[in-house]
Protein backbone atom coordinates (compact mmCIF):
# COMPACT_ATOMS: atom_id res chain seq x y z
CA UNK A 1 0.00 0.00 0.00
CA UNK A 2 1.20 3.51 -0.79
CA UNK A 3 0.00 6.49 1.22
CA UNK A 4 0.45 9.92 -0.45
CA UNK A 5 1.76 11.64 2.67
CA UNK A 6 2.19 15.04 1.07
CA UNK A 7 -1.52 15.58 0.59
CA UNK A 8 -3.36 17.56 3.22
CA UNK A 9 -4.11 20.82 4.99
CA UNK A 10 -2.55 21.65 8.35
CA UNK A 11 -4.43 23.35 11.16
CA UNK A 12 -4.59 27.03 10.27
CA UNK A 13 -5.26 26.33 6.60
CA UNK A 14 -1.74 26.03 5.21
CA UNK A 15 -0.98 23.09 2.94
CA UNK A 16 1.38 20.42 4.14
CA UNK A 17 4.76 21.50 2.78
CA UNK A 18 6.74 19.08 0.66
CA UNK A 19 9.66 17.99 2.70
CA UNK A 20 12.45 15.54 2.13
CA UNK A 21 12.17 12.91 4.83
CA UNK A 22 13.36 9.34 5.06
CA UNK A 23 9.97 8.33 6.40
CA UNK A 24 6.64 9.49 7.73
CA UNK A 25 4.96 8.38 10.93
CA UNK A 26 1.19 8.73 10.50
CA UNK A 27 -1.18 8.33 13.42
CA UNK A 28 -4.97 8.19 13.08
CA UNK A 29 -6.40 8.85 16.54
CA UNK A 30 -9.13 10.60 18.47
CA UNK A 31 -9.06 12.12 21.95
CA UNK A 32 -11.10 10.10 24.42
CA UNK A 33 -10.42 6.76 22.76
CA UNK A 34 -9.08 4.43 25.50
CA UNK A 35 -6.93 2.47 23.05
CA UNK A 36 -5.50 5.72 21.66
CA UNK A 37 -4.32 6.72 25.14
CA UNK A 38 -3.16 3.29 26.28
CA UNK A 39 0.01 3.25 24.17
CA UNK A 40 1.37 6.68 25.14
CA UNK A 41 4.74 5.30 26.28
CA UNK A 42 5.29 3.17 23.18
CA UNK A 43 4.11 5.95 20.88
CA UNK A 44 6.43 8.45 22.56
CA UNK A 45 9.35 6.06 22.06
CA UNK A 46 8.38 5.54 18.41
CA UNK A 47 8.18 9.31 17.92
CA UNK A 48 11.67 9.73 19.38
CA UNK A 49 13.08 7.00 17.15
CA UNK A 50 11.50 8.34 13.98
CA UNK A 51 12.39 11.97 14.73
CA UNK A 52 15.97 10.87 15.34
CA UNK A 53 16.01 9.46 11.82
CA UNK A 54 14.65 12.65 10.26
CA UNK A 55 11.09 11.45 9.80
CA UNK A 56 8.01 13.63 9.71
CA UNK A 57 5.17 12.78 12.14
CA UNK A 58 1.55 13.47 11.19
CA UNK A 59 -1.60 13.15 13.28
CA UNK A 60 -4.90 12.70 11.46
CA UNK A 61 -8.20 12.73 13.36
CA UNK A 62 -11.27 10.91 12.00
CA UNK A 63 -13.16 14.22 11.81
CA UNK A 64 -11.91 17.72 10.98
CA UNK A 65 -11.74 20.59 13.46
CA UNK A 66 -10.94 18.39 16.44
CA UNK A 67 -9.46 20.99 18.79
CA UNK A 68 -8.53 18.47 21.51
CA UNK A 69 -6.68 16.35 18.95
CA UNK A 70 -4.90 19.45 17.66
CA UNK A 71 -3.74 20.27 21.21
CA UNK A 72 -2.55 16.68 21.71
CA UNK A 73 -0.66 16.86 18.42
CA UNK A 74 1.34 19.84 19.63
CA UNK A 75 2.26 18.13 22.89
CA UNK A 76 3.26 14.96 21.09
CA UNK A 77 5.40 16.53 18.36
CA UNK A 78 3.00 15.55 15.60
CA UNK A 79 1.93 17.89 12.82
CA UNK A 80 -1.86 18.01 12.84
CA UNK A 81 -3.58 17.42 9.49
CA UNK A 82 -7.02 18.93 9.74
CA UNK A 83 -8.11 17.90 6.25
CA UNK A 84 -6.74 15.34 3.83
CA UNK A 85 -7.39 15.01 0.13
CA UNK A 86 -9.03 12.01 -1.50
CA UNK A 87 -5.86 10.03 -2.35
CA UNK A 88 -4.77 10.07 1.28
CA UNK A 89 -8.21 9.80 2.88
CA UNK A 90 -9.26 6.88 0.70
CA UNK A 91 -6.34 4.80 1.97
CA UNK A 92 -7.08 5.29 5.66
CA UNK A 93 -9.82 3.59 7.66
CA UNK A 94 -10.73 6.53 9.89
CA UNK A 95 -13.27 4.42 11.76
CA UNK A 96 -10.48 2.32 13.24
CA UNK A 97 -8.53 4.21 15.88
CA UNK A 98 -5.76 4.18 16.66
CA UNK A 99 -3.85 3.28 13.53
CA UNK A 100 -0.15 3.98 13.18
CA UNK A 101 1.72 3.80 9.87
CA UNK A 102 5.40 4.08 9.08
CA UNK A 103 6.11 4.84 5.43
CA UNK A 104 9.30 5.26 3.46
CA UNK A 105 10.09 8.51 1.64
CA UNK A 106 7.83 7.50 -1.27
CA UNK A 107 4.84 6.77 0.96
CA UNK A 108 5.13 2.98 0.80
CA UNK A 109 3.90 1.45 4.05
CA UNK A 110 6.77 -0.41 5.73
CA UNK A 111 5.01 -0.95 9.07
CA UNK A 112 1.39 -0.73 10.19
CA UNK A 113 -0.28 -1.18 13.55
CA UNK A 114 -4.06 -1.22 13.80
CA UNK A 115 -4.84 -0.73 17.47
CA UNK A 116 -2.58 0.39 20.28
CA UNK A 117 1.19 0.17 19.75
CA UNK A 118 2.38 -2.68 21.97
CA UNK A 119 5.95 -3.40 23.12
CA UNK A 120 6.13 -6.19 20.52
CA UNK A 121 4.82 -4.05 17.68
CA UNK A 122 7.23 -1.28 18.72
CA UNK A 123 10.14 -3.70 18.23
CA UNK A 124 8.76 -4.56 14.79
CA UNK A 125 8.55 -0.84 13.96
CA UNK A 126 12.16 -0.37 15.11
CA UNK A 127 13.30 -3.15 12.75
CA UNK A 128 11.37 -1.58 9.86
CA UNK A 129 12.85 1.83 10.65
CA UNK A 130 16.37 0.39 10.74
CA UNK A 131 15.94 -0.96 7.20
CA UNK A 132 15.20 2.51 5.79
CA UNK A 133 18.05 4.54 4.28
CA UNK A 134 19.46 7.48 6.23
CA UNK A 135 17.86 10.87 5.68
CA UNK A 136 20.00 12.92 3.27
CA UNK A 137 20.17 15.70 5.87
CA UNK A 138 21.65 13.29 8.40
CA UNK A 139 24.33 11.72 6.22
CA UNK A 140 27.77 12.66 7.41
CA UNK A 141 26.75 12.95 11.04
Amino acid sequence: MVIPVRAGVLAGGQELARREAVCHLIRVAVVGCPSCASDAGELSRLLSLTRGRGCQALLIPPTPSSAPVRAAAGRGRFRFLEYVDYPLGSRLNVFLTPQTFLTDSLGRVVWLRQGAVSPGSLKSAERSLARLPACPLQRGR
